[in-house]
């Protein structure tokens, strides 16, 4: 690197590993999701309604 200290370099380089551990992190996790998402879903629970109940109309 032209131009720059060595202990400049050395901190570039440590700041590229803690940003390359993040990232391999973050794939890790939506990997994870990823598999949850392909798993079939549980059964609703008892008393669930998959829309809500009508309303009401307001009376003036």
């Amino acid at each position: 690197m032209v131009g720059k200290g060595t202990s400049e370099v050395i901190a570039l380089r440590a700041r590229v590993q803690v940003l390359e551990h993040t990232v391999w992190a973050l794939v890790e996790r939506v990997t994870a999701l990823e598999e949850r998402l392909e798993e079939p879903a549980p059964p609703p629970a008892a008393g669930f309604s998959p829309r809500p109940p009508e309303r009401k109309e307001r009376r003036r």
